[in-house]
């Protein structure tokens, strides 16, 4: 195997039939085969190539809080490739502007379906906690990024044996902090 190609080893054999004649002084000499010609069919194939999908969280206004994490799950569009037949994969961001990725996803030659080289598109959206939706976004004073990413991962057959995958880029997501009004009660004595 070199570069992809398995080369044919195997051994034809042809009959030919060689015959000279001799015009003005000028020797014609003429090989005739016989049979079907000889074939040799080399094949092709690529290595499997990786890509994994990364997200990042920021949250606006506030420090980050100990111990907080935000999830996120990527879901594939029109069958995109996904590890182990899985139809969603989950990430948690544990610190603030962190690329944290999902788990790594394989292509195989098979999945260009005969081209050289062709785009899969996934889905990332948040998860969002319980009593937030995207009609009612905010939580404790914290707006959820309700909406949802595409991320592109353009595969390639180089022609050379391997398959390169390359994520469009990362998946951001911003929540806003707003602390809401507080009231205080002053009380005064007078004496």
């Amino acid at each position: 195997v070199y570069k992809g190609v398995t080369y044919t080893h195997e051994e034809q054999i042809i009959t030919a039939t060689v015959d000279s004649e001799l015009v003005n002084g000028v020797e014609t000499v003429r090989v005739t085969t016989k049979g079907e010609p000889a074939t040799f069919a080399n094949t092709y194939d690529a290595a499997d190539g990786t890509a994994t999908i990364q997200v990042q969280k920021s949250v606006a206004n506030r420090p980050w809080n100990d111990g907080e994490t935000f999830g996120f799950t990527l879901k594939p569009v029109d069958g995109a490739p996904m590890p182990d037949d899985a139809t969603e994969l989950t990430a948690t961001a544990p610190a603030e502007d962190e690329a944290v990725g999902f788990q790594t996803i394989t292509y195989t030659k098979d999945d260009l379906d005969g081209a050289m080289s062709k785009t899969f598109e996934y889905t990332v959206t948040e998860v969002l906690p319980e009593g937030v939706s995207a009609d009612s976004p905010a939580k404790d004073g914290l707006t959820y990024a309700t909406d949802s990413q595409t991320v592109t991962v353009t595969v390639t057959d180089n022609g050379n044996g391997t398959i390169t995958a390359t994520p469009s880029g990362v998946a951001a997501f911003t929540n806003i902090y707003d602390a809401t009004d507080g009231t205080a009660t002053i009380q005064v004595q007078k004496s």
